[in-house]
């Protein structure tokens, strides 16, 4: 047996309620929740067709070189004429730094910047770049591959 005083049982009203304004459109008719969804897809729809805009430039290490690829058959590759090989945990990157598969780009010759694995010599980390970057001047990206210097201490240009 409960105690009348801890749960008082329940009374209905027996008073009206006063008239009051009648509620918005939204909330009688229930129609927000059906079309937030739709604005939603719209708005996001509308958003992906934007123009991207200034492309933004990447920054690369210092010790990044520049050279044209030519994935031949993955791991094997060309780079700038010679054969080379991409190092098994290779990371390339697409001008909107996603990675890339090589078997992807195979046969395609492509403007990148690119670091060596020390230990092995392999291409490790390779960047392929936009119109933008590849028009960047980049330092050291015209050292030649062989740094041979022929003659005296006068003459200490790269042959």
């Amino acid at each position: 047996m409960t105690h009348p005083t801890l749960f008082p049982p329940f009374v209905p009203s027996t008073r009206r309620e006063s008239p009051q304004a009648p509620a918005s459109i939204l909330a009688r008719t229930g129609r927000l929740p059906r079309l937030v969804p739709a604005w939603l897809c719209l708005a996001t729809a509308l958003w992906a067709a934007l123009p991207a805009g200034a492309q933004e430039i990447r920054e690369f290490p210092l010790a990044a070189r520049r050279g044209r690829l030519v994935v031949t058959a993955p791991p094997q590759v060309q780079l700038d004429g010679r054969a080379d090989m991409l190092a098994p945990g290779v990371r390339i990157r697409n001008p909107q730094n996603l990675l890339v598969m090589s078997a992807s780009i195979a046969g395609q010759e492509l403007r990148v910047n690119y670091l060596r694995e020390p230990a092995t010599g392999m291409l490790q980390e390779v960047w392929i770049l936009s119109e933008a970057e590849a028009a960047l001047r980049r330092p050291g990206s015209e050292r030649p591959w062989y740094n041979f210097i022929f003659g005296g201490s006068d003459d200490a240009t790269p042959k």
